[in-house]
Parts: C-alpha cells; structure tokens; sequence
C-alpha cells in the first residue's frame, strides 16, 4: 500500500469517528461529503472537484508547398530524377479546407526522387494534461475519413512524437486510399494521458493527387514522301493515308498510370500542284473485223483531251479546309492503341514505367488530287504504267522493245477504238484497233506548313478523372518548316 493510500486511510478513519455520534448536519467534514473524491481527500483537483484536469489539444499549423508549379528534371529512363518545389505555400491546421496539389509519386515514401526542399503533407497536434496525470508518450494517434462519410479509411494509426507534439503523416503507406479518395479528407487526432483519458480534434485538407509526372520530348519531323521514289502517296488522295508528319515521344517514368489527354495543333499552311492528263498507246492490233453487225467495231477510241499543267496550280480544297484530314496515331510499348474505354476525349491510358509515341499523320488531302476543283473525285494509285513508245508495229507490251514504264501517282483507264478501216466486197471492215492508256497524275507538290504541335493538355490518375495541367514543362511542343516539295523526276514524260 503506497503512502498516499495510507494517508487517505487515516483520514477516512479519523473522520468516521468524529462524526459517529453527531447528528444530521452537526459534521462539517463527515465521511459522506468526500464519497466522490478519487482519494478521498481535499485539494488534489485544481477545480475543487477532486479530480485531475482532462487533457487538452491544440493543432499547430504546418505549411506545404502546392506542386502543380513544380520544376522537374528526368533520368535517362525517363523518371522523375529531381522536384524543385516553386509554387505557393499552403497553411494546414486552421479553419477551413485547403487545397493541396501533391505528386501521387511523391505521397510514397520510396519514391526515389530528390526534393527541394522536402514537402511532406503533416499535420501537428499538442497533447496538454494535468501536471498530476502527464501526457502518455505512446497516446497520440490519428485517423482519415473522406469529408462526409461515416466509416474511416483507416483505424487509428500511431502519430510520432516527443514532449506532447504529434505528427500525423498523409502518405500511401499510412494511407493505402489516398488517391481513390475522390474528395476531402478529415483528419482526426487523439492524444491521452496517463490515466487513459482522452481528447480530440479534427482538420481537413483537400488533397488533389497530380498524376505522373511525364517527360515529353521535343517533336521530330519524319521522313517528307517522294514522287520519286516510290513512296505511298495516293492514300493521301484517297482518304485512306496515314503518312507521318511529326511525332513527340512520352514517358511514364512513374509506377502509378497515368491517363493523358493528346491533342494536335489545326494544320494549317500553302499548298500547289502541278499534274498532267494525256494518253500512251499500250498495244496495237491488226486484223479484219466487219462493222456491219457491230457498229461499235468501227467507233474511234474515246479519248480525253491533253491536260499540262506545267505551272503550279493551288491546291483545291486547301490544307486547312474541312476536307482535308490530319489525326494523330499513338503506341505505347510499340504497339497502336485507341482511346481507353471509359476515358474523355483523346485521352490514353499509359501503364506504369511505359513509353508511348504520339504521331501526327496526314490521312485526307483532297487538294492534292490530280484534278481541277469542278471535276468529281475519283479513285487513285500508285502504280507502273506500260506503255510504247513507237506506234508501227502490231503487239503488246511488254517484250517489245519500243515499250516504257512510267510510275504514276494517279489514275490510269484502257480506252480502246479502232485506228484503220477498209471497205472491203462493199462491207466495212476495221483493220487495225490500238488501245491507249489515258493516264491522269500528279507530277509536282508544294506545301508548307505552318507551325506544328503535338501537346499533352491534361494528366490524371483516373479514366475521364480531374484533370491537371501536366508538370515539369511550361510550353506546348511545336515544330517549324515542315514541308513537302517533290516531284517526278523523269517518272512521268510530258504530255
């Protein structure tokens, strides 16, 4: 039995004896008026009740910096190497709930990265108990809830401290389901004292997770296409090309996904051509066919007239125009992906650690058919045509050796009729039938682009999530002087 207890014990004796034989209300001090006090004795509680003071706690503020004006550098894998914290610092632990833009990568505690200066999200509380009681050193703790709901995200989680100051700590490994959050969060904290009384309060913070961050390098243009050499143009005619322009490389250097919004830049700039029309003999036949039972044995070939436009002549309908098509093309780890399901407008999914190449194509230039602008459009190719080049004897081509090739960007039709008649016992008789290629082909091109971008316009961490303008870079990645200037060389003769 401590002394303390025996004390009180004596007390209590001498009292019940002083008060054995008087009657109601003669005791001033009786047994009867101390029954609530813990020990049983005066003066232990500053406010007269007997009882040590309940703990108290107070919130101290703490700052963070926000990170959506982060500078950042990248490794040679593309990994955030270093965060430079330069946006505004944000106070914790008042009124209200403040908003708070943190790296998702950051919010681990293995993350990697160098910080300057470090920026973990804390929040501090004081624990203040009654000298005779004292602040139990194991007591402090918190718990996280998103604002509004009722069941917490987390039990009670131990809070570090020392001398009654207590760190509560957000971050992934205290909190799995920062992220998934998808709002406020409120933060409650307990301290304790020896007795094992207890005493809380609540803050909030409005942590908005940033996805990546992404490197995203500077466009490269790619190979401009050739009339020469043999390059697949006639696509570009048709509505079905998908000829390279430009393409920007990204790099999810993060072991979170990260759902990019990709967009290009209105394609815009000059555009010329220069075609031809005109007509090759590809075979002549001889022999006798009668035209009495087959006027059409002796019609002429219908040929269209000789067309040279040896001058540039503008493309019609213009680059810019609704018409002409330009999209944008996107693999990630070599291979072509749509948008995600689910996701907004021109968003992607790039997985943990991937890198994905975005690239502009032309898919549509009308204006560069092979065409005057009144005329309907047709189908077009690239293709060999085989022609003769003399006309005075019968047969076909190839094996012969008055025979060429020319390769056309264009269309190409077999027109046959016959060259030669006689009149033969009275009947008219064709002798000599030709058939000619009527070839339609685009022998020059002329354009230059303006300004060019691929750009990354929004990150998040989540399919049609919130969105963010993605850190670490300040303008959007252009290109200047992409042009196509070719022509035929000597694939394709004057009309």
């Amino acid at each position: 039995m401590s002394r303390h207890i025996a004390i009180t014990l004596t007390a209590t004796a001498v009292l019940a004896t002083a008060c054995a034989g008087a009657g109601d209300g003669e005791c001033a001090d009786c047994l009867s008026d101390h029954t609530d006090a813990p020990d049983g004795g005066p003066g232990d509680a500053g406010d007269g009740s007997g009882d040590p003071a309940a703990p108290t706690i107070e919130i101290v503020p703490t700052r963070v910096i926000d990170e959506l004006a982060d500078r950042i550098t990248f490794a040679a894998d593309g990994a955030p190497r270093t965060f430079e914290h330069a946006g505004a610092s944000v106070e914790l632990g008042g009124d209200g709930c403040p908003v708070v833009h943190k790296h998702a990568l950051l919010l681990r505690r293995d993350h990697g990265a160098s910080e300057s200066p470090e920026n973990p999200v804390e929040l501090q509380f004081r624990v203040r108990a009654d000298a005779s009681s004292g602040v139990d050193p194991d007591g402090g703790a918190y718990r996280v809830r998103v604002r509004g709901e009722v069941d917490y995200s987390t039990g009670w989680l131990s809070a570090a401290g020392a001398d009654g100051l207590f760190t509560a700590v957000l971050d992934r490994a205290a909190v799995p389901d920062l992220l998934s959050a998808g709002g406020p969060v409120e933060i409650e904290m307990r301290g304790r004292d020896l007795d094992g009384r207890e005493v809380t309060s609540t803050s909030c913070v409005d942590l908005r997770p940033i996805a990546g961050p992404v490197e995203i390098e500077a466009p490269a243009a790619l190979p401009r296409f050739s009339l020469m050499n043999r390059d697949p143009v006639s696509p570009l005619l048709d509505g079905t090309g998908r000829w390279p322009m430009i393409q920007i490389r990204l790099t999810n250097g993060t072991p979170d996904p990260v759902f990019a919004q990709l967009r290009h830049s209105a394609v815009t700039g000059t555009c010329s051509k220069r075609w031809q029309k005109w007509n090759v003999l590809a075979s002549i036949s001889t022999g006798t066919q009668s035209c009495d039972s087959n006027a059409t044995v002796c019609a002429r070939p219908d040929l269209e007239p000789v067309v040279d436009y040896d001058d540039y002549v503008d493309c019609s309908p213009t680059i810019d125009s609704a018409a002409s098509r330009f999209d944008l093309r996107v693999a990630v780890d070599g291979t072509a992906v749509e948008e995600c399901a689910g996701c907004a407008a021109g968003e992607y999914r790039l997985p943990p650690h991937s890198e994905a190449v975005a690239t502009l194509i032309a898919v549509d230039v009308p204006g560069l058919q092979p065409r005057r602008s009144s005329e309907p459009e047709e189908t077009y190719a690239d293709q060999e045509v085989t022609y003769r080049t003399g006309g005075s004897t019968a047969g076909g081509c190839p094996g012969s050796s008055d025979c060429a090739t020319m390769y056309v960007v264009g269309n190409v039709q077999s027109r046959s009729g016959c060259t030669r008649n006689a009149e033969i016992g009275g009947v008219l008789y064709c002798t000599e039938r030709r058939t000619y290629k009527m070839v339609r082909a685009l022998t020059s091109v002329s354009a230059a682009f303006d300004q060019l971008s691929i750009d990354v316009s929004a990150v998040s961490l989540r399919a049609n999530g919130e969105t963010t303008a993605p850190t670490g870079y300040d303008a959007p990645r252009t290109f200047d002087g992409y042009i196509w200037a070719t022509n035929t060389g000597s694939n394709v003769p004057d009309a």
